[in-house]
């Protein structure tokens, strides 16, 4: 049975693909499909500057590509593990606000509670972690409920 959020995020979906559904054909589609994929393979080598380097290089020339969305959500976690957590908040939030794909909201809310509990932020933390909508098998209920009690003890003890 769909939730009112599954209905939300399957519309966004729905809507985001028919404005990009034709993206070979877009302007840069497969040379953006490249750059994502040197960044990718740049990631893998761990060479992580280079990777978000060219993650930004394709956000900032791709911003209409079927997989922006996708690379903001890798510029992201390239910008955690250097500890750019502001910048990665950014394109998390991006994510959340206006790019409801399945694969990618819960993911985002995920690491965005876990940045603003790095920040102290814990009742944003809590929110978010709130809005798991569990559209995709990658978090398990009990596991977010645990997650919010570990946070609620650090504010707590804080």
């Amino acid at each position: 049975m769909l939730t009112g959020t599954d209905i939300a995020l399957h519309i966004g979906k729905n809507s985001f693909e028919k404005k990009t559904f034709n993206y070979w054909t877009q302007e840069g589609g497969i040379e953006g499909e490249m750059i994502l994929r040197d960044a990718d393979i740049l990631f893998e080598a761990a060479e992580i500057e280079d990777a978000l380097a060219g993650y930004m290089k394709f956000i900032k020339n791709y911003p209409a590509h079927k997989n922006y969305p996708e690379a903001l959500y890798r510029a992201a976690l390239a910008g955690i593990i250097l500890g750019k957590e502001a910048e990665s908040s950014l394109y998390l939030d991006e994510i959340i606000r206006n790019y409801p794909l399945p694969e990618l909201y819960d993911k985002a809310l995920k690491n965005l509670a876990e940045i603003k509990v790095n920040e102290g932020e814990y009742d944003i933390a809590v929110n978010l972690l709130g809005n798991i909508t569990y559209a995709t098998d990658m978090y398990l209920p009990d596991d977010i409920r645990d997650r919010i009690s570990e946070i609620n003890d650090k504010k707590r003890d804080s």
